[in-house]
């Protein structure tokens, strides 16, 4: 139900109420359902129905995913099939989204760095028992505009995609 309401997958909140208040059995079920039938809906949109498929089939890509591929290549998959980055780069704020996305893909890095093998699973218990201890990421913040020159370390500056770089 929380990851149907992210901006990225571009779902209606009252089609998205819609969904839910017609489901029998798991909401996960249902999505299914509706993204087998995807057209002739009589309580959500074309649009949203194809929308919803799109989303089932990404959650399914994913899961699959997740037991075939490292933590990190999945990751990557995760936010360039998602169309997370995408929605980052037509964003106003998105230098600080690029750095929160940053800031997670590092501690990945880190943490798979300790453990190679390490599974989605595992890694979401990680992020569970931080957040459950209040310890967060932490963020590198990086200061500047769109407008001006930015100056910063190559650490933080990493996954910007700047069109012009200096090194000093």
């Amino acid at each position: 139900f929380e990851i149907m309401h992210y901006h990225f997958f571009q779902l209606v909140p009252s089609e998205i109420a819609k969904i839910t208040r017609e489901r029998k059995g798991s909401l996960r079920e249902h999505i299914e359902n509706i993204s087998a039938a995807q057209q002739g809906l009589l309580f959500v949109t074309d649009e949203t129905s194809a929308r919803i498929k799109a989303l089932a089939d990404l959650l399914n890509y994913l899961q699959k995913d997740s037991f075939n591929l490292p933590l990190q290549r999945w990751f990557e998959k995760l936010i360039n099939e998602a169309g997370i980055l995408a929605y980052i780069d037509q964003n106003e704020d998105k230098i600080r989204l690029m750095e929160k996305l940053s800031c997670l893909f590092d501690h990945i890095k880190e943490e798979t760095h300790r453990q190679p093998l390490m599974t989605l699973k595992e890694f979401v218990e990680i992020i569970d028992l931080m957040e459950a201890n209040s310890l967060p990421l932490p963020l590198i913040q990086t200061t500047g505009n769109d407008t001006g020159v930015n100056l910063m370390t190559c650490h933080g500056s990493k996954g910007l995609e700047f069109g012009y770089v200096f090194l000093l």
